[in-house]
């Protein structure tokens, strides 16, 4: 499942295990499109847009 997966990238880039500036400007970009996408009331390839917060549920991912 996804959130597992989220949770062992989690933990090999844990607190202090963020060597390279790179790497935590990736990661800050990574959560800003994450948040950025749960918010998102469109979603490719539907006419019709989400209702708003039908989205959330990925913040829970963002999370672990």
């Amino acid at each position: 499942m996804i959130e597992n997966q989220a949770q062992r990238l989690s933990a090999s880039l844990g607190v202090g295990k963020l060597s390279g500036r790179h790497l935590a400007s990736a990661l800050l970009g990574f959560v800003k499109e994450g948040v950025r996408f749960a918010f998102s009331t469109k979603e490719p390839g539907y006419e019709e847009e989400l209702p708003l917060g039908a989205q959330l549920p990925f913040l829970r991912i963002l999370t672990k």
